[in-house]
């Protein structure tokens, strides 16, 4: 009788735990996960921003070739475009929370119309670093 009192126990445990875990899996974000997904998001954009300046630069100066600084500036592009899409995909839990998407969705899209922009002329990165100190003053704000 001890083993089947030991195989249900442990079966209703592993359900419990299963429970669980799905549960965790599935549960809509809260506003400390969104509003942690919103600086990650705005700290990506941060430094592909400042990484397409300094490319500018160097392309500026004929330090480096522009071919290849429009393939790294093409590739942050693409990169900060699916971080940007999967971050619009988040639904926001709150008001508060809508706000702070409706406050960085728009510095958002013009980083990744920019890097765009400068994927197709490496030496056009002006106004770059003026858009990193915005979102860095909104990660400063909300981090």
């Amino acid at each position: 009788m001890r083993p089947r009192i030991m195989a249900a126990t442990l079966a209703g445990v592993l359900v419990v735990v299963c429970g669980l875990l799905g549960y965790c899996s599935v549960r809509p974000p809260d506003f400390h996960d969104f509003r942690v997904a919103a600086v990650t998001t705005a700290q990506t954009a941060h430094d592909a921003l400042l990484t397409a300046d300094l490319t500018g630069g160097a392309v500026r100066d004929g330090k480096a070739p522009g071919p290849y600084a429009s393939v790294q500036l093409d590739a942050g592009a693409k990169s900060l475009g699916t971080a940007v899409g999967d971050f619009a995909e988040l639904p926001p839990p709150d008001a508060a929370a809508t706000a702070l998407r409706d406050q960085l969705l728009p510095m958002l899209s013009e980083a990744v119309a920019r890097l765009g922009d400068a994927a197709a002329d490496p030496a056009r990165t002006d106004g770059m670093r003026a858009l990193a100190e915005r979102l860095d003053a909104f990660k400063a704000s909300n981090g």
